[in-house]
């Protein structure tokens, strides 16, 4: 309008109704082909519409800086400052939206795992109870602290439109996200003002607005002055009632504005102080995390010490496994020497016995021997003495042939005997030293 100034008065105007389905607009076509838009208002609630219930951002994220957060997307688009309703083009909603996507996961806030909505009732629907139950099932109680305040809003809303005769689990969505929308525009002025200037504030039913009960104020008041500038000097009582009842008018909605400025300002200071409240539990809480993770990161720690002594003890318990195996063999092989060992002594002992036996016996022949050797020895010296003696008798006469075999023969034996004792004697030698080792043996293994 201001762009075109009185050539408006040439424009022809083409009447377009907008359509809308339960919660999006039908866009309509730009001047651009291709390109469509939307009313401002509309898109507005889209926005909020897919961030309640396509992001479930407040149901993940469950701190209070995420209120601050997405109370500053609609500042990227919308200006509250423009006092008429207007259009804003479907691909700047669009890309809006998948930056505010993008940029939400950049900041990493603590995620929660999200909760379907319970179905409804099929023989009686939902109670406000029951919305209130699931508000807090869903973790929104945590988000906005002050949400079940709006619950008897929404559910009196969802009551009054609802298509069926009982509530549906269609009409539980739509309180849930009516009770968010007035947790989100009552802590927003921005979107406070920019509902006004749509000149839609009827729908967000629920929603205090100061500036609508304020031009209500001036309205009455204006109609006041006109009244009594309209009015004669001389009224009648009928139209001095219709003053005073006008004026008590104006002090009626006086009075609501300053009880409702007064219960905003409680209900901010409220949530203020809850805000306040859930900043310091969320600083404990971060600490107590912090606490909670390094604890836990010494406790893994002191795991990671017992797991490796574990492996140790392990080891140690398979070698002494092992040891004891190889105590097991080796008792096992000691039993057996232990076994051989008296087998040996045993054949040692017999094997002594027999050879003190032949031993003996032995020595027992070698003393037969020599004393046949030292009887021989004699004979021989007696014949040689004979001998000698004979020889001297008569030196020239022959020697008989029978004596000198004779004592050729007992040469012999002594020889032979000799030869004998000196193998008995070898034998007693090899037997001492048989009976030696089998000694020494016996020794050791004892």
């Amino acid at each position: 309008m201001e762009k075109y100034g009185d050539q408006v008065k040439s424009i022809e105007f083409i009447q377009h109704p907008i359509q809308r389905a339960k919660h999006k607009a039908v866009p309509i076509e730009d001047l651009k082909p291709g390109s469509y838009c939307i009313l401002a208002v509309d898109a507005l609630f889209e926005l909020f519409n897919e961030i309640i219930w396509g992001s479930r951002v407040f149901e993940k994220h469950k701190v209070p800086k995420i209120i601050e957060y997405v109370l500053k997307i609609p500042t990227l688009l919308f200006k509250s400052e423009l006092r008429f309703p207007h259009f804003i083009k479907t691909a700047h909603l669009h890309r809006l939206l998948a930056s505010f996507e993008v940029s939400l996961s950049s900041f990493h806030f603590p995620a929660n795992p999200v909760k379907e909505v319970r179905n409804a009732k099929a023989d009686h629907g939902f109670t406000l109870q029951n919305l209130k139950n699931e508000l807090t099932y869903l973790g929104l109680t945590e988000t906005f602290p002050d949400i079940t305040d709006y619950a008897e809003i929404a559910y009196n809303e969802v009551m009054r439109v609802k298509k069926e005769m009982l509530l549906r689990t269609c009409d539980l969505f739509d309180a849930i996200e009516h009770c968010q929308l007035l947790c989100i525009f009552n802590r927003s002025p921005f979107l406070k003002q920019f509902l006004h200037n749509q000149k839609a504030c009827h729908r967000l039913v629920g929603l205090h607005c100061d500036l609508c009960i304020k031009e209500k104020v001036e309205k009455s008041e204006n109609q006041e002055a006109w009244d009594l500038d309209e009015s004669s000097s001389t009224k009648s009582p009928i139209d001095c009632k219709k003053c005073s009842q006008t004026l008590q008018t104006i002090e009626d909605v006086k009075k609501e504005l300053k009880t409702s400025q007064n219960k905003e300002n409680k209900m901010r200071k409220k949530v203020s102080e809850l805000e306040k409240k859930l900043d310091v539990e969320n600083v404990q809480n971060e600490q107590e995390v912090k606490e909670m993770e390094d604890d836990l990161r010494g406790k893994q720690e002191e795991l990671n010490i017992l797991r490796n002594d574990s492996l140790k003890v392990h080891d140690v318990l398979m070698e002494i496994a092992d040891l004891k195996q190889k105590h097991s063999k080796l008792e096992k092989h000691v039993e057996g020497l232990k076994e051989e060992n008296l087998k040996q002594e045993r054949n040692y002992n017999l094997t002594q016995s027999n050879l003190e036996a032949n031993l003996s016996s032995m020595r027992e022949g070698l003393t037969i021997l020599q004393q046949y050797t030292e009887e021989l020895e004699q004979e021989r010296q007696k014949y040689q003495e004979m001998l000698t003696a004979r020889s001297e008798e008569t030196s020239v006469q022959a020697e008989p042939a029978g004596g000198e075999e004779e004592m050729l023969d007992v040469t012999k034996q002594i020889e032979e005997a000799k030869e004998e004792k000196i193998r008995l004697k070898a034998e007693h030698d090899a037997n001492e030293r048989i009976i030696q080792q089998l000694l020494d043996k016996l020794a050791n293994f004892s």
